[in-house]
């Protein structure tokens, strides 16, 4: 996804992050999410990395995107890991 160094991928530096918070059933969600709605990764491409059809990609980005909206506590954990992930990016 980096023209400048075609070893690295953004969706490697999402899930990476997200597998290394604490264990929860959400990290593949978060991590979907992040990819689709702010990092802006088509659906094709983040489906492929999960091995999954596009779909089942949006379907999870547009199930935690509705937590995020009725639930505070899950919109901090998305802002920080957000901050995380782009904190990481930033220092590479």
């Amino acid at each position: 996804f980096f023209a400048d160094n075609s070893n690295w991928d953004l969706r490697d530096a999402i899930w990476s992050a997200a597998e290394g918070r604490c264990k929860t059933a959400w990290n593949r969600e978060l991590a979907t999410y992040v990819m689709l709605k702010v990092a802006l990764l088509s659906e094709a491409d983040v489906a492929h990395y999960f091995e999954q059809e596009p779909s089942a990609a949006y379907t999870q980005a547009a199930s935690f995107q509705k937590q995020i909206e009725s639930n505070e506590d899950v919109r901090l954990l998305a802002r920080r890991f957000i901050e995380e992930v782009v904190d990481h990016v930033r220092s590479m």
